[in-house]
């Protein structure tokens, strides 16, 4: 999988409500959202049953472009509802966050796409590991 680079607001809409979704605002200017790119490339490799979404804060007409202050920003989706948004290239930050709203979808059956079985298999002994505690 990789990554989409939405191309208007009604695009953005639509693709915001599908499962868990991470999304890169960023502008063609700036100097950490262009090195940060091909890392976040591979995280869409990495996590195929995620939508990874690049806006272009600047070009998108869309109110959750008008409220970035900065760039990057990343706001993560599940089903639709804004769960987490933060500025910054943090790229340990986006791995927790998909590891716990993995977990979250994975227990509630609330997800539009099947994970990978290593993905299962991660949550199944995190899920057991909370249970020893």
């Amino acid at each position: 999988m990789s990554v989409t680079n939405v191309k208007n607001g009604d695009e953005y809409e639509e693709l915001k409500s599908r499962g868990l979704v991470v999304v890169d605002f960023y502008t063609t200017w700036c100097g950490p959202c262009i090195k940060f790119a091909p890392e976040f490339e591979q995280m869409a490799k990495d996590f195929p049953g995620i939508t990874f979404l690049k806006v272009d804060a600047e070009a998108i007409e869309h109110e959750d472009c008008e409220n970035i202050k900065s760039v990057p920003t990343f706001k993560i989706f599940l089903n639709g509802l804004l769960k987490r948004e933060f500025s910054g290239v943090d790229k340990e930050k986006i791995l927790r966050y998909i590891e716990r709203y993995e977990v979250q979808i994975l227990i509630n059956g609330r997800t539009q796409r099947e994970f990978p079985e290593d993905i299962v298999d991660k949550v199944t002994t995190y899920m057991k590991k909370i249970r020893d505690e």
